[in-house]
């Protein structure tokens, strides 16, 4: 399951990525090298993810920045004990950034992802 949550992320973290627009184009350069590095290196993209100055994100960056670090909390075995960076990018993604997801969208339609 948790490799269902982690594709997810993933997914999701695309198209935050794709929607981010504007913003400080040096935390856009710190998060693509977070993101870069997620996979060969986690431990120092959550390094850089933990030095950005969370007063300067936009509600994009924000909601990006939350995505990646709970991937890097996943793959360094971190935890959130408090579910407080999910509940960031859930957040940041519930206040009107529009995701686009494979096939169209429903009326009605619900995305659920069970964490743990």
């Amino acid at each position: 399951m948790k490799t269902f949550a982690f594709v997810i992320f993933s997914v999701l973290l695309l198209f935050v990525g794709l929607a981010a627009c504007g913003g400080d184009r040096d935390i856009e350069r710190q998060l693509d090298r977070a993101d870069a590095m997620m996979d060969s290196i986690p431990a120092e993209a959550l390094t850089i993810l933990q030095e950005i100055d969370r007063s300067r994100l936009g509600d994009a960056d924000a909601a990006r920045h939350a995505l990646l670090l709970s991937q890097a909390y996943d793959k360094t075995a971190v935890t959130d004990a408090d579910g407080a960076v999910i509940a960031t990018a859930v957040a940041e993604l519930s206040a009107g950034l529009t995701v686009m997801l494979p096939g169209g969208v429903t009326p009605g339609m619900t995305l659920r992802a069970t964490i743990g």
